[in-house]
């Protein structure tokens, strides 16, 4: 674990003892050999394609280390597992057979590690499933195989096995979604082995009740929204906690000492590959590192002598124009911090944080990771982890809560706990490894857990709740199934409610209000007008509000929001009103709009909504460009974009990313202009979305000089991404005109439509 943390420089051949011959593929045959006290697979190339296949592999495993990982040595060989090891491949008689709980746990969470190493670094492995883990006699996985991996946000279906693919879903989402849902089906294997025999078994497995904790986990995990799937170290927790609790049960400690070095290695492995991800671009050079060592982690070394390794196997010379290798700058060390700290962070203040430079940043958040999980880091512990280099060693690790009380005064701190905002991470894990929680506070971790954006966890653990006669907790569990994607669920949940509250000669207003917006989704926006009738409630007076925008009364729609006003209510429905009234007055007061969308952002803020908060703040970004407020503007969208990064939504991301750009161009901010639309292709790019892509290269090309060769490149592109037909063919054009890229006859064309 040590050497795959410390990004070990890349080994020489020297020393090497062959032991055997393992296998042979299309591209490459397979040894195993020996290096001191070290196992180790090598591979040797039969052609060129193989040579290129090992630096790709490199690349991978470099980015996504961690415990339950090939590690790699060197170009074409990787560290093997010590001990016996079998597939859990489909049908293997070894493997399959009345697998004991405590054992499918532990595969559960190896593998869990496995994927969230990959996932922290950035990368995807492709083709989850079976045969792709080794499994040993006491249950520790490993993934293998990583020739479909491919970047974590990339949204092109390129590969994958049909079997472990939401192949009836109408949005696959990105390969870490793609990712998390095989995933899924390969535990739900584990936990009921006659799902093997089935011939659709992402239906199957959606329908089928599997034994706790695999039934919450993978009900997380297979949520039709593919945003909103939980996280492989989510996945990896939930597995830990319910074989730990099986251990004390069953009067043992669990194991100890290796558990806590395997939780502590995954810990820094998130630090150092989060790192590694916003650091892959060395892994293309040849150069050196343009840095002192006490301005850099010792990381950046390893990573630019890998990079100089990978170009000379691959005979290339690098990227061009990147010769040397530097020290991550502000943006990307909060970038750094946010990626390890996770959503607890994306209201501290980084920036200031991050001037610390890389190594102080660097060092600061090692030093937390060997000690607790991040989710119980406090921003005093990080600033002072980073600022001052000292920790508090004394505090405690999420592990006392493993063995949750029911007493009265610990259920009334779990209260409390929950009512925070935001409700902290051991709270809401308590809630979801106690199945004996009362049911009172699963309704409120749930909402806790939607208003995090993490609706597939809070989807899961609303599962519990299905059966109760409490019309507003089925109504409650309506919403989340909504919000989730499963609009049958969600509408059968909701008629429910109503008829549950109907016997007691009521009616229940979150249902009705869910029961209207199911049809709103759909587009029929009088049936919803119709449905709600005459709300006087918030939520009703909202959706009623949106039917009408829908329906083009947009008078009758802010007459419903004035109304609300008047009304009681929390942040998060203040922010949803605001919201709504943006919405409506997008097109005909674009004023009047900006400072709604900014008011619903700070209320959203203030409730810890973050998907909310994403949402306004995109359109307050949009639209404080259009009303000239560029630095409100600016940091609206960054700060739009940090969110959806955080929760997943690439396209969004890139979109928010885009009018940050756009907001520094229009205010001569050429540097961060630049900075932000390149960051905007990348995004665009991975997420397949060609018109984000056009416009990221118009802000390009706009911010060189007419004429230069890279201007006239992005403007070539952006056209050619576009085409000549779209409706903004003329804008993208223009940028043509620009750089001198339009013949006579296509000037007159733009004349002509102009």
């Amino acid at each position: 674990m040590t050497r795959a943390f410390e990004l070990a420089h890349p080994l020489s051949l020297d020393g090497l003892t062959l032991v055997g011959e393992l296998g042979a593929g299309a591209t490459s045959d397979v040894f195993e050999v020996r290096l001191g006290d070290a196992t180790a697979a090598l591979k040797v190339a039969k052609h060129s394609r193989g040579a290129e296949e090992h630096a790709r592999e490199a690349r991978v495993l470099l980015r996504g280390s961690g415990p339950f990982l090939p590690y790699p040595l060197g170009v074409g060989w990787v560290r093997l597992e010590r001990g016996r090891t079998v597939s859990v491949e489909r049908g293997a008689p070894e493997a399959r057979p009345a697998l004991l709980l405590t054992r499918a746990l532990r595969i559960a969470e190896t593998l869990s590690l496995a994927l969230a190493g990959l996932h922290t670094g950035g990368i995807a492995h492709g083709d989850v499933k079976p045969a792709n883990v080794l499994v040993t006699t006491d249950g520790r996985a490993t993934l293998v195989d990583f020739g479909f991996a491919t970047e974590a946000g990339r949204r092109e279906l390129g590969s994958g096995t049909p079997r472990y693919i939401a192949r009836g879903d109408t949005d696959l989402g990105d390969a870490r979604s793609r990712d998390l849902f095989a995933f899924a089906l390969v535990l739900a294997e584990l936990a009921l082995p006659q799902l093997a025999s089935v011939e659709d078994l992402a239906a199957a497995a959606r329908r089928a009740r599997l034994p706790s904790p695999f039934d919450e986990i993978c009900a997380a995990l297979l949520a039709e929204t593919p945003e909103i799937r939980a996280s492989a170290s989510w996945a990896a927790e939930r597995a830990r906690s319910a074989r730990s609790a099986l251990a004390f049960g069953d009067g043992g400690n669990g194991d100890g000492g290796a558990a806590l070095d395997i939780e502590q290695s995954a810990r820094l492995a998130a630090v150092r590959n989060t790192y590694v991800r916003l650091q892959a671009s060395v892994l293309r050079t040849n150069g050196e590192v343009n840095a002192r060592s006490d301005e850099a982690m010792p990381w950046l070394d390893a990573l630019a002598a890998w990079g100089r390794d990978l170009t000379h196997f691959e005979g290339t010379t690098g990227v061009a124009g990147e010769p040397t290798a530097s020290p991550l700058g502000t943006d990307a060390l909060t970038r750094w911090i946010a990626g390890v700290v996770g959503a607890a962070s994306l209201g501290w203040p980084l920036g200031s944080i991050a001037r610390a430079g890389e190594a102080r940043v660097g060092r600061g958040l090692v030093a937390l990771a060997r000690q607790r999980s991040a989710s119980t880091w406090t921003l005093r512990d990080v600033r002072e982890a980073i600022e001052v280099g000292t920790t508090d060693a004394e505090r405690p690790s999420s592990r006392e809560f493993d063995r949750p009380a029911h007493d009265g005064a610990s259920i009334a701190r779990l209260a409390l706990d929950l009512a925070r905002a935001p409700a902290p991470e051991r709270a809401l894990s308590r809630v979801e490894g106690d199945v004996d929680t009362p049911k009172e506070l699963v309704v409120q971790a749930a909402r806790a857990l939607r208003l995090r954006g993490e609706v597939g966890r809070a989807r899961a653990l609303a599962r519990r709740l299905e059966s109760t006669e409490t019309a507003s907790w089925i109504a409650a569990v309506a919403e989340l199934y909504r919000r989730s994607g499963d609009r049958d669920a969600a509408a059968r949940l909701a008629e429910r409610a109503l008829e549950t509250s109907a016997r007691s000669a009521t009616v229940d207003a979150t249902a009705l209000a869910c029961s209207a917006r199911l049809l709103l989704d759909r587009g029929d926006a009088q049936g919803a007008i119709d449905k709600l009738g005459t709300p006087t409630d918030v939520l009703g007076l909202e959706v009623l509000a949106l039917a009408r925008a829908h329906a083009a009364d947009l008078e009758g729609a802010l007459r419903a929001l004035d109304e609300a006003e008047g009304l009681p209510m929390d942040a998060e429905e203040r922010a949803r009103l605001l919201g709504a009234r943006g919405y409506v007055l997008a097109s005909s007061d674009p004023a009047a709009a900006y400072a709604s969308f900014r008011g619903a952002a700070e209320h959203a803020a203030a409730a810890s909504a973050l998907l909310e908060e994403a949402t306004y703040a995109t359109g307050a970004g949009a639209s404080g460009v259009d009303e000239g407020h560029l630095e409100e503007a600016a940091h609206a969208s960054e700060r739009a974009a940090r969110i959806w990064e955080h929760l997943g939504h690439g396209p969004r991301a890139a979109r928010a990313t885009l009018n940050a750009a756009s907001a520094y161009a229009t205010a001569g901010r050429r540097a961060e202009a630049i900075a932000l639309a390149s960051r905007a292709l990348e995004l665009a790019d991975l997420a397949a979305d060609l018109r984000a892509s056009a416009y990221a290269r118009c802000v390009l090309a706009d911010l060189e000089e007419p004429g230069s060769d890279r201007g006239r490149a992005h403007a070539t592109e952006a056209i050619h991404l576009v085409g000549r037909d779209d409706a903004e063919a003329l804008r993208v054009r223009a940028r043509g005109l620009r750089h001198g890229l339009l013949e006579e006859r296509e000037i007159i064309e733009l004349d002509d439509l102009a």
